[in-house]
């Protein structure tokens, strides 16, 4: 199951040890500590001085969303982990939600396990964050205490290409809708008919990730389109979105799914699909902290209304040890469970209230949750 979670948190494979620079810019290490430009060209030569640097790289893609801060702080705690595994473990449990900008007592620990593991952290798509007030707060509390942190941030500027006369006008409309390239359903919608497609956008540099199933382009790659010039729709592009997210469904990329209708506003219907199949997703050994992750992508209101998601929440905290948040969320369980008493005469009746289609049952979920307690 694909995961956009998990290729933000990409780490370059380390190989060898650093070589001569032949990139057509300065080394890696004039970059850090500061936001640059650069074109997508220039990103896979960064790439390959990092893949052969013999000391750790966390490279994470941000995304617009990326803006809030609980969001950016948990990706980051995430892509560390791959390196010093259960570090972060006070920021984590500090985040109620995406919102929340931690205490910098808490980031200082992650800033010290970066710093004692000599960690270069990479940034692709900077400005999503550059000018928020909390990480530059961030960068003057880390500057006043003189804290050594290696850390490198750039964005795009485009190259000067005509991309259109490569293309087929067309084609455009199923590529625009979605920001992974699914070759097989691309394929039904006849717009990824040659491999020689591909290969071009490679050659431009336009690509962040190419598997034999999908490729990842770069976010800014759809600004070389003159959207103007597509007669498309407003109904079909909502018409392809629908179809693409069926044939996700239907091949088991559930997460793509959910992100397809978290984008659409379609909340309700992505908190079915976790409160389906999370507790399975977890029990088949599914990462805890992406599953809070996707949890967090939902509305906070809608979570914390939802017995089943917070005990889901609360699950996948305590495997993470994280007990305050893991209380969190078995209070808004509880508390929504305890608001359906005027429904009933009773506790008896109480406890056999249905709460979701597939019949599960007041008294049930609140044993899921003492057994979280113990």
């Amino acid at each position: 199951m694909f995961s956009k979670f998990q290729y933000n948190l990409k780490v370059p494979e380390e190989s060898g040890t650093e070589t001569e620079n032949t990139s057509p810019f300065a080394t890696y290490r004039e970059f850090v500590g500061d936001r640059h430009k650069i074109t997508p060209v220039e990103k896979q030569d960064l790439l390959k001085q990092l893949s052969i640097r013999n000391k750790p790289v966390v490279w994470v893609c941000l995304e617009e969303e990326d803006h809030d801060p609980g969001r950016f702080w948990l990706k980051l705690v995430s892509s560390v982990r791959k390196f010093v595994p259960n570090s972060g473990e006070a920021l984590l449990d500090g985040l109620v939600d995406h919102h929340t900008q931690p205490l910098f007592s808490s980031l200082k620990k992650i800033i010290d396990v970066v710093q004692q593991n000599d960690i270069l952290l990479v940034l692709e798509n900077f400005n999503y964050i550059q000018a928020t007030s909390w990480w530059q707060s961030t960068l003057e509390s880390i500057s006043n205490q003189k804290l050594p942190f290696q850390w490198i941030g750039f964005d795009y500027h485009l190259p000067e290409i005509d991309l259109e006369q490569n293309l087929d006008s067309e084609a455009l409309s199923p590529l625009l809708i979605w920001d992974v390239f699914w070759f097989d359903w691309l394929k039904s919608k006849k717009a990824f008919a040659t491999k020689e497609f591909i290969n071009k956008f490679e050659q431009l540099g336009l690509l962040s990730f190419t598997t034999e199933d999908y490729s990842i382009p770069i976010h800014v790659w759809s600004q070389l389109i003159d959207r103007k010039k597509i007669t498309n729709e407003l109904k079909e592009q909502t018409t392809l979105q629908s179809e693409l997210l069926s044939w996700l469904f239907s091949n088991d990329e559930w997460l793509e799914g959910i992100r397809i209708l978290i984008q659409s506003k379609e909340f309700e219907k992505a908190g079915d699909i976790l409160e389906k199949n999370g507790a399975g997703w977890l029990e088949q050994g599914f990462e805890p902290l992406e599953m809070l992750f996707w949890l967090r992508e939902l509305p906070s209101v809608l979570l914390e209304s939802r017995p089943v998601l917070c005990w889901l929440a609360a699950q996948a905290c305590k495997e993470m040890n994280l007990k305050f948040l893991m209380s969190f969320y078995i209070n808004h369980a509880e508390n929504s469970l305890t608001s359906l008493t005027r429904f009933s005469r009773n506790q008896d009746q109480w406890l056999q209230i249905e709460i979701n289609e597939d019949g599960l049952k007041i008294g049930a979920i609140l044993e899921k949750l003492n057994l979280l307690k113990n």
